[in-house]
């Protein structure tokens, strides 16, 4: 009961410590409506041989920048584990008499709202633009909660960088350097048929094309041989269901580990 009373309260101070320092929450929405807005209007002619007949760029985009505003959100996670250490905070928590793993746990959940709140901000400015979801509130949601574990697996890997290096700058530096390279070998810019050979065969062990093909599957469908299919292919969903959680409790793994060895 203590620690999740402990929990509760450190996902209070995550929550209250984005509001109060906005810059970094409109930095990371920033970017992806920037994507949303001019890259979407810039691409709709050059990607116009790729899509089915009637489909708008946008229509396939908009899932992909909802996942690109949680991948560029998590790095809020580990930027803030290094402020708590670099202003002593940290070892606040530390001497005090709680479980050390509310200190996570609080933080984890604090990413995992924020990124749904991130999330749900993009799906609506794509309503605005005209997109419309075929498989109603129950896919978008289901999309978002898909997103946010995805999510969860970057932010704890970010929290992982952030304990091993105690920087904000290299835990920044490093994670764009993996994560801009998963982007665009992934079919969130355009879609899987139009990508090179051996790019497909990477986005099979890429988490960022699996992330943005099963957000599609329950949005606003799945391009196959040309055509937009918008019946949920349950398959594809499944492994990447699979998939993400896997990646998502691989990071939390490696960041608890991370943090006992940074505290001991």
């Amino acid at each position: 009961m203590e620690t999740a009373r402990v929990t509760y309260a450190l996902f209070v101070r995550s929550l209250k410590r984005t509001v109060r320092r906005p810059v970094f929450l409109t930095i990371s929405l920033f970017q992806p409506l920037v994507w949303l807005f001019l890259f979407s209007q810039v691409m709709k002619n050059f990607a116009r041989a790729a899509l089915p007949p009637g489909i708008s760029y946008v229509t396939l985009f908009a899932p992909a920048v909802m996942l690109q505003t949680i991948m560029f959100g998590s790095f809020q996670s580990g930027m803030a584990m290094v402020s708590d250490i670099e202003f002593g905070m940290m070892d606040k928590f530390l001497v005090s008499p709680i479980n050390r793993t509310a200190i996570l746990l609080g933080r984890t959940l604090a990413d995992g709202a924020r990124m749904f709140i991130q999330g749900l901000i993009i799906i609506v400015l794509s309503m605005a633009l005209g997109v419309r979801f075929v498989h109603g509130p129950q896919g978008v949601l289901a999309a978002l909660l898909l997103a946010v574990i995805f999510g969860l697996g970057l932010s704890s890997l970010s929290n992982t960088v952030a304990l091993r290096t105690k920087n904000s700058e290299t835990t920044l530096m490093v994670m764009n350097f993996f994560l801009f390279p998963l982007l665009f070998m992934s079919p969130a810019i355009v879609p899987r048929q139009a990508l090179p050979g051996w790019v497909d065969t990477i986005g099979r062990i890429n988490p960022v094309a699996y992330a943005v093909e099963g957000a599609r599957n329950l949005m606003v469908g799945i391009v196959e041989h040309g055509s937009l299919r918008t019946t949920i292919d349950w398959g594809q969903l499944g492994i990447a269901v699979a998939f993400l959680i896997g990646i998502a409790v691989m990071g939390m793994t490696l960041a608890r580990m991370a943090f006992r060895k940074a505290t001991t």
